[in-house]
């Protein structure tokens, strides 16, 4: 991060920033990631660490048709940048969120043109005509999803622009309008520099269940004196450390060849036999200190609209709703949108108009008053 950045992460980080966006009891998190490389393979989901935010209230300067209101958020951002939504801190059993992308679902591909829950069993939502199996659509060449939203039958967190063969393509950003997707798909004129998340709550609450979670998954097996950490589609698993020990995620087993000291490539299939495809490496650990990735340092980039382009493959199905549409509240419970600029028009932004303090006196009508 550039030296001006750095400036203004401190000072807001003073002020009282944060990495996790709220919407009444709903909560959010811009992840980053590393970008993968478009092999022609379907990768893992990818790590990655939080994006700080901040509260469009502490930025008296935003532009004047940016929404202001509870749940409206900010950040920086830099080219080259892969990243993912997470929402696995919400209550997952009584969750379901419908995501936008500059004002495009990345499910569907469908502008946003209201925030509610969809689904899709007899005709194409874009062309009006009967399915044919599978919810195959004709005219558009391919099977639609059962719906437009994201349930705790797929874990809360997405990766990026949905394909029929259940994998998404990455998000990621770039200053390239050629590669802006919502652009591409709605029209540059319909786009809206942010991201969106609405959420809603069932007309009956269910029983928490223990979720899954992006765990990475640390191995000893293949070369004594390193550690490597995997990532393997983001089931948990138990950590298994320790010389000739194969690790082991829920019914997947894996194994591994390495390739350079800092690299290996793995594979793995499950209890049956049936091959899982191929995994990603994710850095390599000493065994005297788990050091944390470190993702490239950002690029100088001109003052223009941020770009979400599709990169890599992803393993990521959409799985079907078992609650169905008609569990669901028809009236959304919160929304959080956060809108996203490069450094440098962020900057702008600061320098306009400051850094409203967002610091709150937790004595409240006490403060000032004798107590203890």
């Amino acid at each position: 991060m550039s030296v001006t950045a750095k400036t203004y992460v401190q000072k807001v980080a003073r002020e009282g920033w944060t990495s996790i966006m709220e919407c009444g009891n709903f909560k959010a998190s811009l992840m980053k990631a590393p970008r993968l490389t478009d092999n022609g393979c379907v990768r893992g989901l990818p790590q990655g660490s939080q994006i700080p935010v901040f509260p469009i209230t502490a930025l008296p300067a935003c532009p004047g048709e940016w929404l202001r209101e509870e749940g409206v958020y900010v950040c920086p951002v830099d080219t080259e940048w892969g990243l993912w939504f997470d929402w696995t801190m919400n209550d997952v059993m009584n969750t379901a969120v419908v995501p936008s992308v500059k004002g495009m679902n990345p499910i569907t591909g469908l502008e946003v043109e209201g925030p509610g829950l969809e689904t899709y069993k007899k005709c194409c939502p874009r062309h009006g005509t009967e399915f044919g199996p599978n919810r195959l659509c004709e005219e558009c060449g391919y099977r639609w999803p059962a719906q437009n939203y994201v349930t705790q039958e797929s874990t809360m967190w997405w990766d990026g622009f949905r394909q029929p063969d259940g994998s998404v393509r990455q998000f990621f950003f770039t200053d390239d309008d050629r590669r802006d997707i919502a652009s591409a798909v709605i029209g540059k004129e319909n786009t809206v520099p942010a991201f969106g998340f609405v959420f809603y709550r069932p007309k009956v609450e269910r029983q928490q269940k223990v979720e899954r979670t992006r765990e990475i998954l640390i191995g000893c097996h293949i070369k004594p004196e390193k550690w490597y950490a995997f990532d393997l589609y983001g089931y948990k698993g138990d950590k298994h450390l320790g010389n000739g020990k194969s690790p082991t995620i829920n019914d997947y087993s894996t194994s591994g060849t390495v390739v350079s000291d800092d690299s290996v490539s793995i594979s793995y299939c499950n209890s049956s036999g049936v091959d899982g495809g191929k995994g990603t490496i994710l850095r390599s650990l000493s065994v005297d200190g788990l050091s944390a990735e470190e993702l490239p340092e950002p690029s100088e980039t001109e003052s223009k609209s941020v770009s979400v382009g599709a990169g890599a493959k992803i393993n990521q199905e959409l799985k079907v709703d078992e609650l169905g549409i008609d569990g669901w509240k028809d009236e959304n419970s919160g929304i959080i949108r956060l809108y996203f600029v490069f450094e440098e028009q962020f900057r702008n932004i600061v320098q306009e108009g400051g850094i409203k303090g967002i610091q709150t006196n937790n004595d409240g009508f006490l403060a000032e008053l004798p107590v203890g």
